[in-house]
């Protein structure tokens, strides 16, 4: 028969560290600066040095910390949101190319070139922006329907061999 341990011998589940402070001037500026750069909640977690659970502690207990989080989350979504756009309706972008020059005297001179350069519209992001933003469009799902002869059902038969 084996005795039961005392409770300050058990072992404790997890890590057993207490969670890390709440700094208010310092972590709702710091998320809200990694969401909007597109940070997952895992690589917010290990910058932080938190885990999971305390950074969703965090989003519960503080409500600055909760608003800050969504304001960086909705800035990524913007921009994304923008730059599918400009892809799916194609944009010029201007560029400045440089050359030196040499002459046959030994002279070199210096030739800034400014030129567009053209990016067509994107197929597949004129896609996906109309499957996200008109409820009409009709995506590549195509509907197929069996029938019989004259468009009457399909009769099938089948029997049960070896009972």
């Amino acid at each position: 028969m084996t005795k039961k341990k005392p409770p300050s011998e058990l072992k404790k589940r997890g890590k057993g560290h207490p969670p890390k402070p709440y700094y208010p001037d310092r972590h709702p500026e710091w998320v809200r600066g990694m969401a909007s750069r597109g940070s997952t909640v895992q690589e917010i977690c290990t910058a932080m040095g938190v885990s999971r659970g305390t950074l969703y502690a965090w989003k519960k207990a503080h409500p600055d910390f909760l608003a800050a989080l969504s304001v960086g989350r909705n800035e990524t979504v913007s921009r994304l949101r923008l730059a599918l756009h400009k892809r799916a309706e194609g944009f010029t972008k201007p560029s400045i190319e440089q050359k030196i020059i040499e002459h046959p005297d030994g002279t070199t001179t210096k030739q800034v070139i400014k030129k567009d350069e053209y990016f067509p519209p994107d197929v597949a992001a004129l896609k996906v922006s109309l499957v996200n933003l008109d409820p009409t469009f009709k995506t590549e799902r195509t509907e197929s329907e069996i029938t019989g002869r004259d468009g009457k059902p399909i009769k099938i038969e089948w029997e049960t061999v070896g009972k």
